[in-house]
């Protein structure tokens, strides 16, 4: 009879563990629109595309293998943003926010674009980081952890006119034969840490390798053996890096 009661108490006691905290969290499958509060996490399935315009996620975005999410205007993403392979992610807009980080695995595309409007706001508290990303636009953001693109780059890299408070490295990207030429380019930002471009090929882009108008606050700008030589200067003129508290070496010693 104990052991009975004993044993009726303790399922009792794993119930309300897990109706208080053990059960896994809400998601939403979108195959098609969503907009307004979503609770836990949104999912777009594999193959499938969805338009999150306006969408306020309360925790995760996952883009399934081959899946698109697409946003304008306003977005919010609490916890966020998972990007498998062969997937795209598109958020273009004037108030959009990612509350963790943006992560890429083999993804087709990664555009994160706040349109720089008066009043417009584009955040991501944590580090985006992009690896074996065919195509890859990082603008205009206030990014609280780091950059990082590493491999893929075949269809074009910039990442430009952003304020990223840790490093921003470009590592081993290749753009040798893209199906739609575009730049290759690292422009404008302000970087509270280190700048590292390398092992880049940029041969099929529109432009040469285009480092310039970026300022570092406490670390170094280093390029090293990148294809061609990246340059500063285009139609706009020349605009110089600044190093407050570093050095300027290898291939952007005099840029």
């Amino acid at each position: 009879m104990r052991f009975a009661l004993a044993l009726t108490a303790s399922l009792g006691a794993l119930t309300l563990a897990s109706g208080a905290g053990g059960m896994p969290a809400a998601r939403t499958l979108c195959t098609g629109t969503v907009t307004g509060p979503v609770a836990g996490d949104l999912v777009v399935p594999q193959g499938a595309s969805c338009n999150a315009s306006g969408a306020v996620v309360q925790r995760r975005v996952r883009v399934r293998r081959d899946a698109t999410l697409t946003a304008s205007g306003s977005f919010s993403a609490g916890r966020g943003i998972d990007v498998a392979r062969g997937a795209t992610l598109q958020v273009i807009g004037t108030q959009f926010s990612i509350g963790g980080h943006v992560v890429a695995q083999g993804a087709k595309k990664v555009a994160l674009v706040r349109e720089p409007l008066v009043g417009s706001n584009g955040t991501v508290g944590g580090s985006v980081t992009l690896l074996k990303t065919a195509d890859v636009s990082v603008l205009s953001l206030t990014i609280g952890g780091k950059v990082l693109v590493r491999g893929g780059g075949g269809e074009g890299v910039e990442v430009g006119a952003s304020r990223i408070f840790k490093s921003l490295e470009v590592i081993r990207a290749r753009m040798l034969h893209p199906q739609h030429p575009r730049v290759f380019s690292i422009h404008s930002n302000m970087v509270s840490r280190h700048v590292r471009v390398l092992d880049n090929n940029a041969t099929g882009a529109i432009s040469p390798l285009f480092i310039g108008g970026n300022k570092l606050l406490k670390g170094s700008l280093t390029c090293r053996r990148n294809v061609p030589t990246p340059v500063n200067s285009g139609p706009g003129g020349t605009e110089p890096n600044v190093v407050l508290h570093g050095a300027k070496r290898g291939q952007c010693a005099s840029l």
